[in-house]
């Protein structure tokens, strides 16, 4: 009896011991609280604050040092009050006023953005929708008037205050990617819910749009679903970083320049022996090089081609060489263009690009320790042009009305076609 008793007693201690360590650690943990969201912030905008003036070439080039770190102060007095995407969006701001394209925030890695399923593009008449998902095809080919109370022009023009861009081209390609972002459009004050988007069209009126997470699984319907046929070169293999045909009945080559990547599928260098030994052994009038679309990645890659085609002089005249430029050609693709421009005796034609010529790039990037907010910088200054230009402007410009391309018309090439 006395032994169970003892148990009994050792037992008790046993559990005392138990809930007293349980209690002790219940108190630790509960003495250093989740820290305030505001904090967290607090911190990663000190972090933004110190790393984005270090690691950045020449991060004062345009704004002040003094605007600079007010503008963070600023931001940082909301932090308390303000939702994440609107701090996010408060960051995008400032780094847009530093005047580097390269230098950027794109809030669709944050996983806090949505985005409503249309794209729009910008044509000479307008801003269109040129693809939708499935639930909203009927409004394909709709010109866009307004979004909330706000003009379509008046929406263009806030937006500007959260793109890193150096030109206007830019504005135009990144614009519409931008507009249908109901986080950015609430941030900007354009709209009041994030969760239902109001739309104006010319002709369908004012519609609501729910927005989907960004990246969310789509089943996308564009214009020219029904055109395949028909496309225009330039839109006939975009999922090809580069390729090249003959024009039909003609003595036309055309070359498009996607990406400046190699292809698993082909290198480079055996797509360029490909080309020039294509030029060597037809009797070819005319070589155009595409690079409307390419958005970037590295210049060497191309170098070879543009050495093989300076050295041959049936192509390399003018009337004969042509480089096709856009308002998405970026980048590296600007390097590339402006090596053709300086070494050979090519015609540019197309749109004024939306890279500036001397820029800052060789983009690296960093993290913010809280939000993991990725910010992108560059590490590099690249000179190839005594002035200044905002843009790398072609010697024939060509614009995109929403009818021809609608009609799968491309004004670039029958510009071409059509010099003698």
């Amino acid at each position: 009896m006395n032994n169970f008793i003892t148990k009994i007693v050792s037992l008790k201690k046993i559990i005392c011991t138990i809930l007293v360590l349980f209690s002790l650690v219940f108190i630790i943990q509960c003495s250093d609280p989740v820290r305030p969201r505001g904090e967290d912030w607090s911190e990663d905008l000190d972090y933004f604050a110190r790393e984005l003036p270090e690691r950045h070439y020449n991060l004062f080039f345009k704004i002040s040092s003094q605007e600079f770190y007010d503008k963070v102060d600023e931001l940082r007095a909301q932090v308390s009050s303000w939702d994440d995407y609107k701090i996010i969006v408060g960051l995008m701001k400032i780094v847009a006023l530093v005047g580097d394209a390269h230098t950027t925030i794109y809030p669709t890695t944050t996983g806090l953005f949505q985005m409503v399923p249309l794209q729009l593009y910008w044509f000479t008449d307008g801003l269109y929708v040129i693809a939708a998902s499935s639930e909203y095809q009927t409004i394909l080919g709709e010109r866009v008037t307004g979004i909330g109370s706000y003009t379509i022009d008046d929406v263009n023009d806030l937006l500007e205050t959260v793109i890193s861009h150096e030109n206007e081209a830019q504005l135009k390609n990144m614009g519409p990617n931008y507009m249908m972002s109901p986080e950015i459009l609430s941030a900007l004050g354009i709209i009041n819910d994030i969760n239902s988007i109001l739309i104006e069209f010319e002709d369908a009126g004012e519609l609501s749009f729910t927005p989907q997470p960004y990246g969310s699984p789509l089943n996308w319907i564009t214009i020219l679903d029904d055109k395949q046929g028909s496309l225009p070169l330039y839109l006939q293999r975009t999922n090809f970083n580069y390729w090249f045909t003959l024009v039909e009945d003609s003595s036309v080559m055309y070359a498009q320049y996607n990406r400046c990547r190699e292809m698993s599928s082909q290198s480079f260098d055996s797509f360029t022996d490909e080309v020039l030994g294509y030029i060597d052994s037809q009797q070819i009038d005319k070589f155009i090089f595409d690079m409307r679309l390419n958005g970037g990645g590295s210049s060497v890659i191309a170098q070879p081609l543009i050495n093989g085609i300076k050295e041959r002089n049936q192509i390399n005249q003018t009337s004969h060489l042509f480089i096709v430029i856009g308002r998405k050609t970026f980048s590296s693709a600007i390097l590339n263009s402006l090596t053709f421009k300086n070494q050979t005796n090519a015609l540019f034609v197309g749109e004024a690009t939306g890279g500036k010529p001397n820029h800052y790039g060789e983009v690296k990037n960093f993290s913010l320790p809280n939000s993991g907010v990725i910010v992108n910088y560059s590490t590099k200054y690249f000179q190839y042009l005594v002035d200044d230009p905002p843009s790398l402007y072609p010697d024939i410009t060509t614009e995109l009305s929403f009818n021809e391309y609608k009609n799968c018309v491309d004004p670039v090439m029958d510009a071409i076609l059509d010099i003698e």
